[in-house]
């Protein structure tokens, strides 16, 4: 099947001249050639002054084999541009083994621009055997474990040879108008997302008007012996990069947005001044001025989001604490305490009872 498939594929232009000439003649949408005419990708982007060294190093090295493939993902398409990720391989049969060399790029269309072109990774060399053959085959796999279909995605890429992982990473995709950014965020893998118990959980969930990832309830031993760990971890976009927050800025960040279920520890408030969420500008000044009187980050949270708390009421507070007994050691530090009170926000979710 896997020969069929190569046989029938359609050929690849490498040539930059030959590809411009087919686009010019063919009167081709150069911004619609990812979907519509993929294996000219190669050529044009060894033409386009917009392609990147590495891209053109790459390119340039496969191009020299005889027979090149090109397949493409499903692309993600806002209203004035669009992001795309094509592969671009080498088989070649050794013996009674196909080898293949690929590269992943990525194009970048945007609306009124000429299409953008840049390598987005080098793919681990794959291996199959034809036929009766004792070559172990190597091959990578990916599996979306967040924003399938959206322009952000968490991807799970794992290298394996016959029956064991040879490599793991994890790996954060964004769309842009300059085509799919990529950036791993932890290699290898917790066993956790590869058939294991222990490591963290991952999630890609929505933040203010963007995207977070958040790994946390992070736990270690087995089923009958498990230790769950304290900390979390969440990645948000800044400007061209995923910026990483830990610990107490992390919990601070998801606290803000209602992610109480994403945070591995308790949360328990020592809460300053409410009011009803109709006042939110009052409540403010009473923040800003509190903070002038003793300084120290204040927040300002959702009761609804909580459920601890009543809904309906805006809370100025200290970033949460994870146990009454540091709340109350804060409390002592505050003029005015009998007009203040404490409150446990919510009740962390137990790493150990947690599936998978």
């Amino acid at each position: 099947m896997l020969l069929a498939a190569l046989a029938h594929a359609a050929p690849v232009v490498c040539d930059p001249i030959q590809a411009q000439s087919i686009l010019i003649e063919a009167k081709i949408d150069e911004s619609r050639v990812s979907q519509t005419h993929p294996w000219l990708i190669p050529g044009l982007a060894l033409a386009s002054p917009h392609t990147d060294d590495n891209l053109r190093v790459a390119l340039s090295a496969l191009c020299e084999q005889e027979d090149v493939l090109v397949t493409f993902d499903e692309p993600w398409q806002d209203a004035s541009w669009s992001a795309h990720i094509l592969r671009v391989s080498n088989p070649q049969i050794r013996g009674c083994t196909l080898y293949e060399e690929s590269i992943a790029l990525t194009v970048g269309r945007h609306e009124g621009s000429a299409p953008s072109y840049h390598l987005l990774t080098r793919l681990p060399w794959s291996l199959t055997p034809v036929g009766d053959c004792d070559t172990e085959p190597t091959w990578r796999e990916e599996t979306v474990l967040g924003g399938e279909s959206s322009p952000v995605r968490l991807v799970l890429a794992v290298d394996r040879k016959a029956d064991t992982i040879t490599h793991s990473e994890i790996i954060l995709r964004r769309a842009t108008p300059q085509g799919w950014r990529q950036q791993v965020l932890q290699t290898p893998a917790p066993p956790r997302l590869l058939g294991g118990f222990s490591g963290s959980n991952w999630r890609l969930t929505p933040l203010e008007e963007d995207w977070a990832v958040v790994a946390s309830h992070h736990r270690t031993g087995s089923r009958d012996a498990c230790e769950a760990g304290p900390d979390q971890r969440t990645w948000t976009w800044n400007d061209d990069a995923w910026v990483l927050h830990k610990g107490h800025a992390a919990r601070n960040l998801l606290a803000e947005e209602g992610l109480w279920r994403f945070i591995s520890e308790d949360g328990w408030l020592l809460i300053l001044a409410p009011d009803t969420d109709d006042d939110a500008e009052v409540l403010d000044a009473r923040r800003r001025r509190l903070m002038r009187r003793q300084p120290g980050e204040l927040l300002t949270l959702d009761s609804a989001s909580l459920p601890g708390l009543n809904p309906g009421y805006l809370v100025v507070t200290p970033p949460p604490f994870v146990t009454s007994a540091q709340a109350e050691d804060a409390r002592d530090g505050w003029r005015r305490r009998s007009q203040t009170y404490i409150k446990q926000a919510w009740t962390a979710v137990d790493a150990c009872e947690q599936t998978p």
